[in-house]
């Protein structure tokens, strides 16, 4: 599905491409099935081949910027436990401060992302090579981060990610060629932003999760714990950290929208010893999640605020839009579960549970206290009403974000006033119209799982200018070429 906005002329002459959710390195973790390792080798293949068409092809002799809006680099996955690897002696050091490292594998502090991202840029070495000929073609790279990549905040974070592709450059023939760009310069082409990617009358771009209370940031340009030496954990980062990481099967892009029924289903169907392993994973995981509750509700946040404040007026000044513009544009966020306890154990299913616990005491009580009549009558409606108080507390529960990026998109353009808003995250392409006659587009995943599937992956934005203005369309990569892409394909 395409537009064509009659716009002002772009400041910008490269034409975009955009893309989402690669979710690079997330077959590195101990709980990795061939199943995953397949739709990996997939990606590695279609995203390295895009890479090279573009690298070659352009559109009325545009470079490129391509514009990877969030969750490039899965940090989440990204399983690297102390006994095993090579790790750097600054990563060791603080694994050996924080104990649980050791048994859930490196946390999210500078050493311990800069680690990881060694390690991706080491597994995928053909889609890096590919990045650098891209850059080195001369087009540019601009990296959006997500809610998976959120340790791009780091400056030692994006420094590694940097030098890995310029290495890359490197060691090609191409580099070696006269008059070929060099590392520094290639490097000067790869930039980062914490929020969005903003070009004037033609594009705003971010991730959306921010839209997602199950995987916001209170703080988006500040999002460190008050110590400011880690990143915030948020439900959806421990889910990870704590159980897909560790448990086989324990996929979130399948599960993420089950309900407690289905996880108990799943954990059952683990076996007496996956079974404990889930147990003790859930526990770890429930600890972790109220003791960042209590955290945020004892210590106060003017410090965290004033330093999200000072970012955030210096990137209105950089993105040349109005500070107050911004600030509204940051109020549309939606505060994260763990600021509120009764929203917290709703994820963390535990109404659910003290529902279920409750229902079995009183069916005990009434069948060893009460006559079989009226036992029978107890137990049929203590079912009825644990039946019915766990149906409406699952109503407040809802995991899906699309419709929430959807909801504040039309809030977005009227704020920023481009034709086109794009987002990500939700892994499901779309491209709608909106009032006014603008564009919303969501650029999908490259991951090939179940959900949303092969026939529904591969999907980019890319956006051209001609003499009326701007032009976005939603792309499929499809036997080796960008194609119009529809859902019934």
């Amino acid at each position: 599905m395409s537009a064509q906005i009659s716009t002002n002329p772009a400041s910008s002459k490269q034409n975009l491409l955009i893309i989402s959710d690669l979710h690079l390195g997330e077959d590195i973790k101990p709980a990795t099935r061939m199943g995953q390792l397949r739709h990996m080798v997939l990606l590695e293949r279609e995203l390295e081949a895009f890479l090279a068409h573009y690298t070659k092809v352009r559109y009325d002799g545009r470079p490129w910027r391509l514009v990877v809006n969030g969750d490039m680099v899965d940090f989440l996955a990204v399983c690297l436990l102390p006994r095993e690897g090579d790790l750097d002696a600054e990563a060791r050091e603080e694994a050996d401060r924080h104990p649980e490292d050791h048994v859930y594998g490196l946390g999210n502090r500078p050493a311990a992302a800069k680690n990881k991202m060694l390690r991706v840029l080491a597994r995928h070495p053909g889609v890096f090579r590919a990045l650098a000929q891209f850059i080195g073609a001369g087009h540019e790279l601009s990296i959006i981060a997500g809610n998976h990549d959120v340790e791009f905040h780091w400056p030692v974070v994006q420094e590694t990610f940097k030098k890995g592709v310029a290495t890359r450059w490197a060691e090609s023939r191409q580099a070696s060629r006269p008059g070929a760009m060099s590392d520094a310069d290639l490097e000067a082409r790869i930039t980062f932003h914490p929020w969005f990617y903003f070009q004037e009358n033609v594009v705003w771009v971010e991730h959306g999760h921010q839209y997602d209370e199950y995987s916001s940031f209170d703080y988006m340009l500040n999002p460190v714990t008050p110590d400011g030496d880690e990143v915030i954990l948020n439900v959806g980062a421990a889910g990870a950290r704590y159980l897909s990481n560790h448990i086989e099967g324990c996929d979130p892009h399948q599960q993420e929208d089950w309900d407690a029924i289905g996880y108990l289903r799943w954990s059952i169907a683990q076996g007496a010893r996956g079974l404990a392993r889930v147990y003790r994973s859930y526990v770890a995981f429930v600890v972790r999640m109220l003791s960042m509750w209590r955290m945020f509700a004892k210590r106060p946040a003017e410090e965290r605020r004033r330093t999200h404040r000072e970012k955030l007026l210096e990137l209105a000044a950089h993105a040349r839009l109005d500070p107050q513009t911004l600030e509204a544009l940051d109020d549309l966020r939606r505060r994260p579960v763990m600021h509120n306890l009764g929203k917290l154990l709703a994820a963390l299913m535990l109404d659910r549970m003290l529902v279920v616990a409750t229902t079995v005491l009183l069916i005990l009580v009434f069948v060893l206290a009460l006559p079989w009549g009226w036992a029978l009558a107890g137990v049929a409606g203590t079912l009825a009403v644990g039946w019915g108080a766990s149906w409406w507390l699952s109503r407040g529960r809802a995991l899906d974000p699309a419709p929430k990026m959807r909801a504040v998109t039309q809030r977005i353009r009227s704020l920023v006033h481009t034709p086109f808003v794009v987002m990500g995250h939700s892994h499901y392409p779309q491209a709608v119209k909106l009032d006014g006659g603008g564009m919303y587009f969501n650029t999908g995943t490259w991951v090939a799982t179940e959900k949303p599937g092969l026939l529904q992956s591969f999907t980019h934005v890319l956006i051209r200018h001609d003499k009326a203005g701007p032009r976005a369309e939603l792309y499929q990569w499809r036997d080796g070429k960008s194609i119009a892409f529809t859902p019934s394909a």
